[in-house]
């Protein structure tokens, strides 16, 4: 029999034989095609790569074949049975918590796979930037008056991440932070100098990351506050007393009380906080006192900033005594003499002679 086909019809022709025809059926699997991008953002010094990252295609709650496997820039594919699917990975390095699912694949990785088709998912991971946070501190218990903002705090990364970050102190704990650009590496802190009267503390980083000294590494997603507290140092004023004691004078200077604001002073070293003072001491009879000089004006008032040293002069110079001889006769008129002997010097050392009613000083 000779048998032809028409569509789904199928005509036989008679012959001598008796007429057979043979209908084969073949039933193939209806599959898809599924492909799984890994894609990798290190736009703030990450160093993952996509095979870092574990993924998973499950149906059930269940892995298919060949999964899970290391990720893969240019995509895994895998040929599935027509269903749903979840696209998933392994929780990912620290770091890298921005995950997105997109593509054929919804935002939570569920995709349906039909015959004949190709779908193809990306599950994106970008790196976190690091915080740094560089804080302030300023202890203006010595009379100083600086705020914070008078310093400008800096973190500077190195050749082969050239990122810098700096910016003035400010009131609070968070006086400069790092922003979305900021880059993983290792940064050197300073803070501004020329700022005489203030001590410097060693930096130190509290958080995650590495310290090692004014040094600190971040790895992606890391953060850190790392601070300097600058301390105002006290301010000395040295008070000088010259007694020349030229004319037989014997006063030394704890003869002379000094004062400083109307408080009691030393002649010689004071420890005090910066501000502005007037010195004064206790006049003694018998000496004539100058103008004070040096770093005092001559009324003695000096101002002093934070850790600053000045020098106060004041002179006291003893009076030259006077002797003065009067001499008297009675009943008659002679010339006499007489010597004037003393501690030298002695201004006039005499002999002289003189009559009824003399006088010599």
């Amino acid at each position: 029999a000779t048998a032809y086909t028409s569509g789904a019809n199928i005509v036989v022709a008679g012959g001598n034989d008796p007429a057979h025809v043979v209908c084969t059926f073949t039933n193939e699997l209806a599959t898809g095609t599924l492909i799984v991008k890994k894609h990798v953002i290190n736009t703030n010094g990450g160093t993952k790569e996509a095979n870092d990252f574990n993924l998973h295609v499950k149906s059930g709650g269940v892995d298919v074949t060949n999964s899970p496997a290391a990720g893969s820039e240019d995509g895994i594919s895998y040929t599935l049975l027509t269903g749903d699917y979840v696209v998933s990975e392994d929780t990912p390095p620290a770091g890298y918590n921005n995950v997105l699912i997109d593509g054929d694949c919804d935002s939570s990785g569920n995709v349906t796979v039909v015959p004949g088709q190709i779908k193809t998912c990306t599950i994106t991971n970008h790196n976190t930037p690091p915080v740094l946070t560089l804080n302030k501190i300023v202890i203006n218990d010595n009379g100083g008056t600086l705020a914070e903002s008078a310093w400008t705090l800096t973190a500077t990364g190195n050749q082969i991440n050239p990122f810098i970050l700096s910016g003035p102190g400010a009131e609070g704990n968070a006086d400069v932070v790092s922003d979305a650009t900021f880059m993983a590496g290792t940064y050197t802190l300073s803070e501004s100098t020329g700022l005489s009267g203030y001590s410097a503390s060693q930096w130190v980083c509290t958080g995650q990351g590495v310290q090692d000294g004014n040094q600190i590494t971040l790895d992606v997603g890391q953060e850190a506050t790392c601070t300097i507290t600058n301390d105002d140092q006290p301010a000395k004023l040295i008070l000088v007393k010259h007694l020349p004691n030229d004319n037989g004078g014997t006063a030394t200077q704890n003869d002379f009380p000094v004062t400083l604001n109307a408080v009691a002073a030393v002649w010689g070293e004071n420890v005090v906080n910066a501000g502005q003072y007037t010195a004064d001491e206790t006049e003694m009879t018998g000496y004539t006192a100058s103008v004070w000089s040096n770093g005092c004006s001559d009324v003695g008032v000096v101002t002093l900033a934070p850790g600053e040293t000045k020098t106060c002069e004041i002179t006291n110079d003893d009076v030259a005594g006077k002797l003065k001889i009067i001499k008297n006769t009675l009943g008659g008129d002679g010339t006499f003499n007489y010597t004037v002997t003393g501690p030298t010097p002695l201004t006039p050392s005499v002999t002289t002679s003189g009559g009824t009613g003399s006088t010599t000083e």
